[in-house]
């Protein structure tokens, strides 16, 4: 139904930036007209119990210094904090030429120690796809492993995974007193957000949906290269506070 007003409305658009005396512009407008009038007055006009149906959902704001690390250790990000490549060199080792999600799970997992990575990179060996099926407790879920269009070597992803260990524990003094408080600061101005803007819920009101999930993690990663988007666990993360929530809700 929403797809056909679409129609109906570049229509409507095609009509405007006709020329003057077009030939069949009024009759286009009429089958224009008709059509809006058949698809937007039943999505206005829907029961009042449909457009109450909303699903709770939990919104839990994460911070991760394993993610950032990541973020730093398979691509050299540094984001605002340039002195960290001198304060915390990484020397030779190598970058991942695929941009794969595994900072992302990091954070989801809110891992606690280096050696918890481990199983997260496993994951990649041996896959064919970028996403790939995820069974829990009887559902069916996906996860999206790579962003990119090349797969990465597993081979590679696992030896600079490995190698960056050692490097961990300076960068987590450095995260500590340089990016950890910037992130909160971050999830500070998202909470208000969420409080005031109810995104969720004006979203959902909007859609005349529900969500089909419970919980959204919504993570605050310093060194995160721009911004993505979490299948499963379903959620997104963002360097900076600048965008609201509800500019960027993943349904998976």
């Amino acid at each position: 139904m929403r797809h056909l007003s679409r129609i109906g409305m570049i229509q409507l658009r095609r009509i405007i930036m006709a020329p003057r005396g077009s030939r069949g512009a009024a009759h286009k407008l009429r089958n224009a007209i008709v059509l809006l009038t058949l698809t937007v007055v039943p999505l206005v006009c829907l029961p009042q119990t449909q457009k109450q149906q909303k699903h709770v959902v939990e919104v839990r704001f994460i911070q991760s210094p394993y993610a950032d690390y990541l973020f730093y250790l398979l691509y050299r990000s540094t984001g605002n904090f340039p002195q960290l490549e001198t304060d915390v060199p990484l020397g030779k080792i190598p970058t991942l030429d695929s941009l794969i999600s595994l900072p992302e799970q990091a954070a989801s997992a809110q891992i606690a120690d280096y050696h918890q990575i481990y199983p997260l990179v496993r994951r990649y060996k041996g896959i064919t796809k970028a996403v790939v099926p995820v069974s829990e407790a009887g559902h069916q879920h996906f996860r999206k492993l790579v962003y990119s269009e090349h797969l990465p070597s597993y081979q590679q992803l696992d030896d600079i995974v490995h190698r960056g260990g050692a490097v961990y524990p300076g960068f987590q003094a450095f995260w500590a007193v340089n990016i950890a408080p910037a992130e909160r600061q971050t999830i500070d101005v998202w909470k208000q957000q969420l409080s005031e803007c109810s995104p969720l819920e004006k979203l959902q009101d909007l859609e005349r949906l529900s969500f089909p999930f419970s919980r959204l993690d919504v993570g605050a990663n310093a060194l995160h290269l721009g911004g993505s988007g979490n299948t499963y666990p379903r959620g997104f993360t963002r360097a900076r506070a600048r965008a609201y929530l509800r500019n960027r809700i993943w349904r998976g």
